[in-house]
């Protein structure tokens, strides 16, 4: 992990324009996507969090990254974060999401957790809100998504 698969996404795997790219080729570049899923930046903030918690000293600025891209995306407390993204950032899909939601809300969990950052705190608080403003269905739970389509 911390000798092949960290260094590798850590260097290929992050994109200069933020967040993280959406896959990497065998040859480990990054492949073109013509999409990015906000749940993927999610997951590899997490893990280079965790990571840094390990001791992996470059998972303190690579979950930075990621999280930067959050603050960038985030579009208020009606519309969250949209669940895709044009690679330059313009939202593709901005279906509020509840599984996505869950990602955001461990990204932001664990940057507040390695870095103590009153912001990731307050990314976390924004993903209760959404979830419980925008998500609630009326007979008690939460719909999987804002507009709900179909069984989930």
């Amino acid at each position: 992990m911390f000798g092949a698969a960290l260094p590798l996404w850590g260097s290929a795997g992050k994109d200069p324009r933020g967040g993280f790219h959406e896959e990497l080729d065998l040859a480990g570049r990054p492949a073109a996507s013509p999409f990015k899923r906000i749940r993927v930046t999610c997951r590899q903030t997490y893990v280079f969090a965790h990571a840094y918690e390990l001791g992996w000293e470059p998972g303190l600025e690579l979950s930075a990254h990621g999280a930067a891209l959050l603050a960038e995306t985030w579009r208020g407390p009606v519309d969250g974060w949209p669940r895709r993204l044009t690679p330059e950032h313009a939202v593709l899909d901005p279906t509020l999401d509840l599984y996505d939601l869950a990602f955001v809300l461990l990204a932001w969990a664990w940057r507040y957790r390695v870095a103590k950052e009153e912001t990731a705190l307050e990314g976390a608080k924004r993903v209760v809100e959404v979830v419980r403003g925008q998500l609630r269905a009326p007979h008690g739970g939460y719909w999987h998504a804002r507009p709900a389509t179909g069984p989930r």
